[in-house]
């Protein structure tokens, strides 16, 4: 997680489940992990591509926080 935290290339990193056995520095902030607590409810993250290939859109459904990113 720290290697992918330094590559400046990377925008955002999102996690299906934080790793409740380490720190916050080693987890993805908490708007970007689809289940934060031990007992999770299985929430998914979905990712859509714009029928132009320019954007995509990551979103946490459960969450309501949806973001868009330019395609590279």
């Amino acid at each position: 997680f720290a290697t992918l935290k330094r590559v400046p290339a990377i925008e955002a990193i999102y996690q299906l489940h934080r790793n409740l056995q380490t720190t916050d520095n080693d987890n993805a902030p908490a708007d970007f992990v689809a289940n934060d607590a031990e007992a999770c409810q299985g929430d998914f993250i979905k990712v859509s591509v714009s029928s132009n290939s320019k954007t995509y859109s990551v979103s946490l459904p459960d969450k309501k926080i949806t973001r868009e990113y330019a395609t590279r």
